[in-house]
């Protein structure tokens, strides 16, 4: 089978934290291989430039994540009110396995920023509204990350891919009215 990432095994699909009961409950192994392929085109890394990288997030990444997160809770957590729920990286690793089953059933993509090749942040549609073709957006980085452009890179990247392989055609960004960087992305 064909799959822009490379040919991939049964066994690297599961490592991807695509538990066999989650495939089960609605698809075999094969349509279920089908499918995270078809949906994630070239999305297991997108080179943006030699420093920029983005990843389609994977439990891989939960140790790293939740270590990002963890140093810049007192940072995040004036925009980010989830950030009290995550305690440890087996909730970091939660949430991810959680994003993999909503992008599996179309409901939301989640992708990681690497900077050179560290974890910088964080970005995707936490929602996707198929039926009205609304693309939800969401985004951090760690504070040693900001201003930089890494943001406005990644986020043209994702709303192009959003545009280009899923079904949006708007894209919506809530932010806090007190955020000023975020008010000046595209």
């Amino acid at each position: 089978m064909f799959c822009p990432w490379g040919k991939w095994s049964y066994a690297q699909i599961e490592a991807l934290g695509l538990q066999k009961r989650m495939i089960r409950d609605s698809y075999n192994y094969i349509d279920a291989y089908e499918m995270i392929c078809k949906k994630a085109r070239s999305m297991f890394f997108r080179e943006i430039n030699e420093e920029l990288k983005i990843s389609f997030t994977i439990p891989q990444y939960a140790d790293e994540l939740f270590s990002l997160t963890d140093s810049n809770r007192s940072y995040l957590k004036q925009w980010l009110p989830w950030l009290d729920a995550i305690q440890d990286a087996s909730d970091t690793r939660k949430f991810i396995e959680l994003q993999l089953l909503k992008f599996h059933q179309g409901e939301a993509l989640h992708e990681t920023i690497f900077y050179n090749n560290k974890i910088a942040g964080v970005l995707g549609f936490n929602q996707i509204d198929s039926l009205n073709g609304i693309g939800y957006l969401g985004y951090w980085l760690g504070e040693a990350f900001t201003g930089k452009g890494i943001m406005t890179f990644a986020v043209k990247d994702l709303v192009q891919l959003g545009f280009d392989y899923l079904p949006i055609q708007k894209i919506d960004v809530r932010c806090a009215v007190e955020n000023k960087k975020k008010h000046s992305y595209p």
